[in-house]
């Protein structure tokens, strides 16, 4: 389904797709999502996370256009005539 006929049918939600690392790619459930216009970026994360079966000690990076963003951001600010792409990286940080 292209952006527009997603946009169309369902205008108050972002198409987003999960784009992993190497590292990731194996444990990830759910690359596809419609993400409400009206919640933060860090909400975002946190269900994308749900999607992942990883350790909790695992650091997880998410980008966008090659930007860390504030998990404050409003998703209703990252919407473009597009596909929102969200890279996630892993970083080891514990040890």
């Amino acid at each position: 389904m292209s952006y527009q006929d997603l946009s169309a049918r369902y205008p108050e939600y972002i198409p987003a797709i999960v784009l992993a690392d190497k590292d990731i790619e194996p444990f990830i459930k759910k690359k596809k999502y419609l993400i409400p216009k009206d919640i933060n970026f860090g909400s975002a994360m946190a269900t994308i996370r749900k999607n992942i079966d990883m350790k909790s000690s695992d650091a997880l990076i998410y980008m966008v256009e090659n930007r860390i963003l504030s998990p404050n951001i409003m998703m209703r600010e990252l919407v473009k005539n597009d596909f929102l792409y969200i890279k996630i990286i892993k970083e080891s940080v514990f040890g």
